[in-house]
């Protein structure tokens, strides 16, 4: 599990996103219950017609996953108007390929491979653009205890791009990551309450904070505020979440003076199959949902 969670906070940092919580997902990430197999999403605009009936119209992403591990859930696929991006694993389902391509004529977006050693830790990463050679490599070194990871990165020619430090707490989260270049350093701190929920991240740019979020939760462990502050500790922006007492399903966010809503259809189970999204009344956007059950739900 522990070479899962490596692979899983390195490919979020390769993507671009930075967070404390880069655990493998699970269905309860994705607000599912049940004995499930694989699922697809699809996201669609949405519109509202004259009789104030809600109807989907242009496709925005398309989505496949399959369950592993009773739990685990790992993406297959995802496509957009543009382009289709297919995600290959090994037996151990650690990730081996990501590969984009385009829809209009099939040809090659951008492919990342991954490598790993015997013991299943990642040591190599290489990226490889559109014209199929390679962009840049990116090597992984994971230390003994398997809670501190480093990576460097190296363009087509193996000049220095970036290095990210990356340390895990006793809870299996990150509570410490560094993204350093030649001009600057970016350091991501993280701090968790004791039932390992995320409370407070700062973001520092060198040696200064330049960001602040505070988050607090509700007894089922759901977050239910997030307070954001500027350089000068000054909030400027408050997102609240409000959830069904029954489901647990989000109903509401507030976000200074707007509001998103949401709606759900559900199958048999109580998993949700249809979801409508409203910003300030306006529907935006509808999720449908296909899932496969294994024989016993």
């Amino acid at each position: 599990m522990k070479s899962k969670l490596i692979f899983f906070c390195l490919l979020s940092i390769f993507c671009g996103k930075i967070s404390a919580d880069d655990n493998v997902p699970e269905l309860f990430d994705y607000e599912l219950r049940g004995n499930i197999t694989a699922f697809s999403e699809a996201v669609y605009t949405a519109n509202r017609d004259t009789s104030e009936k809600i109807y989907k119209n242009k496709l925005i992403t398309a989505s496949n996953y399959f369950v592993a591990n009773k739990n685990e859930v790992y993406k297959q696929q995802v496509e957009d108007r543009a382009s289709i991006t297919y995600y290959t694993y090994n037996e151990k389902f650690l990730i081996k390929e990501i590969h984009s391509i385009r829809i209009k004529d099939r040809s090659s977006i951008s492919k990342s491979e991954y490598y790993y050693d015997e013991y299943s830790r990642p040591y190599l990463e290489l990226n490889y653009g559109s014209s199929g050679k390679l962009r840049d490599s990116i090597v992984v070194i994971v230390d003994n205890t398997q809670l501190n990871v480093e990576k460097k990165a190296f363009n087509a020619r193996g000049h220095f791009l970036y290095r990210i430090s990356i340390r895990y707490n006793e809870f299996g989260k990150i509570d410490k990551k560094i993204r350093t270049t030649i001009e600057s350093s970016i350091r991501y701190i993280y701090t968790f309450d004791k039932n390992g929920r995320l409370i407070e991240e700062k973001w520092y740019l060198n040696d200064t904070v330049v960001q602040k979020i505070c988050f607090e939760y509700n007894a089922a462990g759901k977050i239910i505020k997030k307070v954001e502050y500027d350089d000068n500790d000054i909030a400027y922006a408050t997102t609240e979440y409000e959830y069904n007492p029954l489901t647990g399903f989000l109903l509401q966010i507030k976000a200074n003076d707007h509001i998103t809503k949401y709606d759900y259809n559900y199958d048999s189970v109580g998993n949700w199959i249809v979801r409508y999204e409203y910003y300030d009344n306006i529907p935006t956007q509808i999720t449908e949902r296909t899932i496969t059950y294994t024989s016993h739900k």
